[in-house]
Parts: structure tokens; sequence; C-alpha cells
């Protein structure tokens, strides 16, 4: 069963790599192309804080946070060795996205997004930040899925 969470965290690692330097490496910084005019467009933007730029400049912080996170899930996994598939692929998104800005942020000092969803009118983002969230909603239903309120 360990297959499938460690495939859906390399899948999720990798296409989150592939779709920033691809936006990097073929865009200027705050260059955006509509995908669906005023709907959805790739911006290229970088970020040097958290979500919503929040301690933003302090990079050496959110490093160190990170691998703190990602050092106490790994432990957890080792020590408690969980069954629930669930759980499995909830770490694994919550892990594969925040390696992907990890990179980031140890290599360029910053965050490369470039999702810009318009019709929400929300700040920019990447597939790692949605590999966190979407793993941090799994991780929710597992933790409700699993605990008896009676």
């Amino acid at each position: 069963m360990l297959w499938l969470p460690v495939l859906v965290g390399v899948v999720s690692f990798a296409t989150d790599r592939v779709t920033k330097c691809l936006v990097s490496a073929n865009m200027q910084i705050r260059q955006s192309i509509p995908v669906l005019k005023n709907i959805f467009h790739i911006t290229y933007q970088t970020n040097d804080g958290a979500a919503f730029s929040i301690l933003s400049g302090k990079v050496g912080f959110l490093i160190a946070v990170t691998f703190l996170i990602i050092g106490l899930l790994v432990t957890y996994i080792f020590v408690k060795k969980p069954k629930s598939k669930l759980f499995g692929i909830a770490v694994s998104l919550i892990i594969s996205g925040a390696l992907g800005n990890l990179a980031d942020r140890i290599v360029l000092g910053h965050v490369v997004d470039f999702l810009d969803a318009r019709f929400i009118n929300f700040p920019i983002f990447n597939v790692a930040d949605i590999c966190v969230v979407f793993g941090a909603a799994l991780f929710c239903i597992y933790v409700f899925r699993s605990t008896d309120f009676d």
C-alpha cells in the first residue's frame, strides 16, 4: 500500500517542478497569458514569503519551518506506521508540496507562482500550493473519519 502515496508524492513534486521550470524559462516576471480572459491566466510572479506573502523576506525562517514540518511528518510515519491510504495520500501531498516550494526557496530565494484564478480575485499560486491545500483537506477528512465523537 505504500506505493500509492509514494507515487502520488513523486508525480505531484515532478509536476510542480516541471511547471515552474516551464514558466520561468518561457515567461518574464509579471507577464500574463490569458487562458480564459479575466477568468484564468498564467501569470509569472515570485513570492519571497509564505501564503498570501505573509512573512515576506523571511526565507531562512520559512526554510527552517518547512524542514521541521517535513521532519515531523516523516518521523510520525516511521514511528506509527499508519495503514490508511487516505492518510498516506494526504501526507504525501503535503510533503511533496512543501518540498516543491522548499526547493524554490533554497535555490532561488523565492517561490515561483503562476496560476492566476482571476474569477475569484485570489493570490497567484502554484502546483505545490495546491498539493499542500488538497493534502491538508484530505488530512482533515481522515481525522474526522477516524475520530469517534460519541
